[in-house]
């Protein structure tokens, strides 16, 4: 729900009484990053200027925003959850998470053609030629040549979050923040991950807080062959996006995702 702090549960309006900046209707410095939640019914939100707090003893997220109200939310239901300005405030809990299913990889290391332009000292014999000034400047302060626009170019690593957010597919496919564990313990940190954001029709693709939902969990009418054959079809769209910026990288495959925040 969307509240204002007086219109917070009670719980959360104490712990707004206690913040420096919230408590005096001031902008708080935290507001200075993005949130993004993805929910187990395929919903996705996002905010800029935001920060969000997790309970785990309420079982809830509140997501905290400069110029769109506060947002409380049961974080049961929320499958992955990204953004910034929260880390200093997990004295309020641990959320454990544990996603069992089908999920793409691709090897991290792809990169794409930056273009932009500058404005810069074009004199062979001057100090700073090819140097960047401000677009303001007409000519360069130091030998008064007048000041061109040069075309420049780079390649730069692609950011799996900004991919999926450019090429519309971030309700489709959702990058984790997790390692792949190899066999031995071994951490991969070349491989990153993405679960698809969509209730598989088998038993798979769920996820749950074994903090709360501890016990045993029957997985014996999981077919992960028909749930990858599922994610390939209705994933269809995005694994080819990712395969023309991964190249043949991308795989699907089927096992358990956890998550600690």
């Amino acid at each position: 729900m969307n509240y204002r702090a007086a219109h917070l549960p009670l719980h959360w309006q104490e712990w707004v009484n206690k913040q420096e900046h919230l408590s005096k209707g001031k902008c708080d410095p935290r507001f200075n990053g993005e949130v993004h939640i993805n929910f187990e019914d395929g919903s996705l939100v996002s905010w800029k200027y935001a920060f969000y707090v997790l309970n785990t003893e309420k079982q809830e997220v509140a997501v905290f925003t400069e110029h769109n109200g506060y947002h409380v939310y049961n974080h049961r239901g929320v499958q992955n959850l990204r953004g910034g300005g929260w880390q200093k405030e997990r004295n309020m809990g641990i959320d454990y998470n544990v996603y069992i299913g089908a999920y793409l990889t691709v090897k991290k290391g792809a990169t794409k053609k930056v273009e932009w332009e500058e404005n810069v000292c074009v004199n062979e014999g001057c100090s700073l030629k090819g140097k960047a000034v401000q677009d303001n400047i007409k000519f360069c302060p130091k030998c008064g040549t007048a000041i061109k626009t040069v075309a420049r170019e780079a390649q730069e690593e692609i950011d799996a979050h900004e991919f999926c957010e450019e090429h519309d597919i971030i309700g489709v496919v959702f990058p984790t923040e997790e390692k792949v564990i190899l066999p031995g313990g071994k951490e991969d940190e070349e491989t990153q991950v993405f679960t698809p954001n969509f209730k598989s029709g088998s038993r798979g693709g769920q996820s749950f807080d074994p903090k709360y939902e501890q016990g045993v969990f029957d997985l014996s009418n999981t077919y992960p062959a028909a749930e990858i054959a599922e994610v390939k079809e209705k994933c269809a769209k995005a694994i080819k996006l990712l395969e023309e910026a991964y190249g043949n990288s991308v795989q699907v495959k089927w096992g358990a995702i956890s998550s600690a925040s």
